[in-house]
């Protein structure tokens, strides 16, 4: 599970952050997770075009370079009202720093819709891309900036068992890949992966990690097809409406890639497994009650914990590890986490208008009516409960332990608990920290394994 705010911008910077921190939610970074294909510009088909792609080049690698002052200069008045040079440094800095040093500009794309004109672009740094997305007005000014990890393949990231495919409809559609075992094989069972929090491509990009395509590329060795996709709001990040759902960012989605499962001729027939990580292990067993063609569910580092709990539970470890606070200021931040909380907790239909940890009333509302311990207690398919020890987001000894709890009755459930694991199901470095996702790691293959024969043995 992911936090929705970093412990140093608990009340949330601006308009710009808390559309970000919507779509965002990765661990303990203010910044979404974008990934992509590495797409070649555009034509730009007018003159002015070809400048707003020049100016957001020239912004992009300035901002690459340590210089923040042009592009706050030319935000509109709202950005310039609500988002520094000196925080979007910080932003900046805390989403850099796990990815190596700046290489040089990979790409840029110009598109134009009724929403306004966009610029998108890429940077490519020593162990990931980073996607600068600009907007703006009419009038040249930026209006709005997302910040995103996102890949740039390299030539072995294309094996021949890939299959780009598009889910869903217009004026959503999302990219995706099939990956169909290595060697050939009738209706094999498929596997769709379901993203934990935030604004993710398909391979589940953090920082230099890709757990999506590990489990992928792993499973694929193992008779086992998988199908991976963007996340809305990674695809379409200026999309996300002012009163968002859980239903918008996830759900329909997920509804979409089963129906793409179901349609496809190579896979008819198959047994289709939901795999659920972090944020998606928690809203696993959901998507199966509504789907009752799913098989199974596989649940990685989930939680049947409400994720406002869990957030504030992150907060307070990450407050309390801040080496350069004192106690009174560590106390003033964790008062503001609780007193969102509380707002979050007291939520009620009536408060449409209102904003917690900078995410509308209507997406906690909408997460609210998502009961997963009696979800559960009512579901009969298989499930596979997997948690690293090492994990310090979503915890062995908290939430782990409550699945068993709630669980300990059912006879179509297994638990599988891996030492020194993080988050990511990948080696810790001990430090139980981001610093966790800076490492280039894999994971790790004995769960990749567990998996296959849990599917296998069905």
């Amino acid at each position: 599970m992911t936090t929705i705010n970093h412990p140093d911008n608990t009340e949330g910077r601006c308009h710009m952050l808390k559309k970000l921190l919507l779509i965002a939610l990765v661990p303990l970074i203010i910044l979404s997770v974008f990934s992509g294909c590495g797409k070649k510009s555009s034509d730009k088909d007018t003159e002015g075009d070809i400048d707003l792609t020049e100016k957001s080049i020239e912004f992009a690698r300035e901002m690459a370079g340590g210089s923040f002052e042009n592009t706050v200069e030319a935000f509109d008045s709202t950005m310039k009202s609500a988002l520094t040079a000196e925080q979007l440094s910080q932003a900046w800095s805390e989403t850099v720093s796990n990815i190596g040093n700046f290489k040089s500009v990979y790409d840029s794309e110009y598109e134009s819709s009724a929403s306004g004109r966009q610029v998108s672009v890429i940077l490519e740094y020593e162990l990931s891309g980073l996607k600068v997305l600009f907007s703006y007005d009419n009038t040249g000014k930026i209006n709005g900036l997302w910040i995103t990890y996102h890949n740039i393949p390299a030539q072995e990231d294309n094996p021949a068992g890939n299959i780009e495919i598009e889910i869903g409809n217009d004026p959503y559609k999302l990219s995706g890949i099939l990956r169909m075992p290595t060697e050939n094989s009738v209706n094999p069972p498929v596997v769709i992966l379901v993203h934990g929090s935030g604004s993710s491509d398909y391979d589940e990009t953090i920082g230099a990690n890709k757990p999506f395509k590990d489990l992928a590329d792993g499973l694929s060795q193992k008779g086992i097809a998988t199908l991976r996709y963007n996340k809305r709001f990674y695809q379409y990040p200026q999309s996300a409406a002012e009163s968002i759902t859980i239903q918008d960012e996830v759900i329909d989605d997920v509804n979409s890639a089963i129906e793409f499962v179901k349609g496809r001729e190579e896979l008819k027939g198959s047994k289709i497994y939901i795999l659920g990580h972090s944020m998606g292990g928690m809203l696993a067993p959901y998507i199966a009650s509504i789907n009752p063609e799913v098989a199974g569910i596989i649940i990685m580092a989930g939680s049947p914990r409400r994720l406002e709990d869990i957030i504030l539970d992150q907060n307070i470890a990450a407050i309390d590890a801040m080496a350069d606070k004192t106690e009174e200021e560590k106390e003033q931040l964790l008062q503001q986490v609780r007193e969102q909380i509380d707002i979050i907790k007291g939520l009620t239909d009536e408060d449409a208008e209102t904003v917690a940890m900078g995410v509308p009333a209507s997406y906690w509302l909408s997460l609210g009516k998502i009961d997963t311990p009696e979800i559960c207690s009512d579901l009969s398919i298989p499930m596979l409960i997997m948690q690293g020890s090492a994990d310090f987001q979503v915890l062995a000894d908290v939430d782990y332990k409550m699945w068993q709890d709630i669980l300990d009755e059912k006879t179509n459930v297994e638990f599988k608990l891996y030492e020194e694991l993080n988050h990511l199901f990948m080696p810790t470095n001990g430090k139980k920290d981001i610093s966790e996702y800076s490492i280039k790691s894999e994971v790790d293959e004995q769960v990749i394994w567990d998996i296959a024969q849990w599917i296998n043995s069905r």
